[in-house]
């Protein structure tokens, strides 16, 4: 464990930290000292909330594409603070999370959480420190700063350590630069105002977008070729000198489990192996097949000289088959994504 983590409260302790810091914008005569008088307790960093990838007072992206285990990610962050234990192997401080559910009805997301506590085998200790609100349909934005405004209202004070937003892309096309910018400047706003770390949850499609470049810290949510459950994580962090190695986990609703660290060399080997599995499996299909019709799973294991259970197997990982009760069938047949 990181010697900054205090386990006995969950706090970050930080040398020379200048708790008369002001994290408003300065102004005349606010009070905030010049560098001359902190020169000598210099350096001063800011407390860490996620070893390795996120200081408070910051803004963080779990970013990937549709069906890409982002809000699982974000539920088990939410737990991980709320718990003061590790997400993604990396320690969180313990504290008070805000969850504001844009994607999920209210019975779903409570449980989420619920199944994702039962699957991290975690007692829920600390389960007060998580406030969950459900804004799917409710809420509304005229334009960033309004959103902003209704978030603060909904704070009302509260010492939250973080906020999650999934997703943002309810409210806000962060696809356009302008959004992007407006809204990165209201969030700004937001966190000088409230001192609360907010995370925001986005759909980019493996595109990146301009929100994600302003944001201190990316996770990034990359789908591996290999396997459908299989993904890549890619964290990328302003505040941490040491580049975090990609980490390599599989996802099984709820759970998510980390596989180790990232190997270019083993995924390019997974890769060819998953094309090749890939080919035997369609030649084999068209050779058996009349006109794209069904085939059963015996006579595919027959024909490849596999047992049933590796012809499964082969399905699971594909996105081109399909099968229920033995029967094999290609999905675009029917025209499913």
């Amino acid at each position: 464990m990181n010697e900054n983590f205090n386990q006995t409260n969950g706090e970050v302790e930080t040398l020379g930290q200048i708790p008369s810091v002001n994290h408003e914008t300065p102004q005349p005569d606010s009070g905030q000292p010049s560098l001359s008088t902190v020169w000598n307790q210099l350096p001063i960093r800011e407390p860490v909330l996620i070893q390795n990838t996120l200081q408070r007072y910051q803004k963080m992206m779990i970013t990937g594409p549709s069906k890409s285990c982002k809000t699982a990610l974000a539920v088990q962050l939410a737990i991980a603070v709320a718990e003061g234990t590790s997400w993604l192997e990396n320690e969180c401080a313990k504290g008070n999370v805000l969850y504001l559910n844009f994607d999920e009805s209210i019975v779903t997301i409570y449980s989420r959480f619920f199944d994702t506590y039962q699957a991290l085998r975690i007692e829920p200790k600390e389960i007060s420190n998580i406030t969950i609100m459900n804004l799917k349909g409710e809420m509304t934005a005229e334009n960033e700063d309004d959103f902003i405004n209704q978030v603060l209202t909904l704070v009302n004070g509260f010492p939250y350590r973080m906020i999650i937003i999934d997703s943002i892309d309810y409210l806000f096309d962060i696809g356009s630069s302008g959004t992007a910018i407006r809204l990165n400047q209201a969030i700004d706003r937001f966190v000088n105002k409230t001192k609360i770390c907010t995370v925001l949850v986005h759909s980019d499609h493996q595109q990146e977008t301009k929100l994600s470049s302003l944001s201190e810290s990316v996770v990034r949510v990359i789908p591996s070729e290999s396997s459908k459950d299989s993904f890549r994580i890619a964290i990328v962090s302003n505040s941490f000198q040491a580049p975090t190695a990609d980490k390599i986990i599989d996802y099984h609703y709820p759970s998510i489990e980390y596989r180790g660290l990232y190997n270019r060399s083993l995924d390019l080997t997974n890769k060819i192996r998953h094309q090749k599995a890939n080919y035997e499996l369609d030649k084999a299909f068209n050779e058996l097949s009349s006109q794209g019709d069904a085939v059963h799973v015996n006579a595919l294991a027959a024909y490849l000289k596999i047992a049933r259970e590796t012809v499964y197997k082969k399905i699971k990982n594909s996105n081109t088959f399909q099968v229920n009760v033995g029967i094999v069938e290609r999905i675009n047949n029917h025209e499913q994504v």
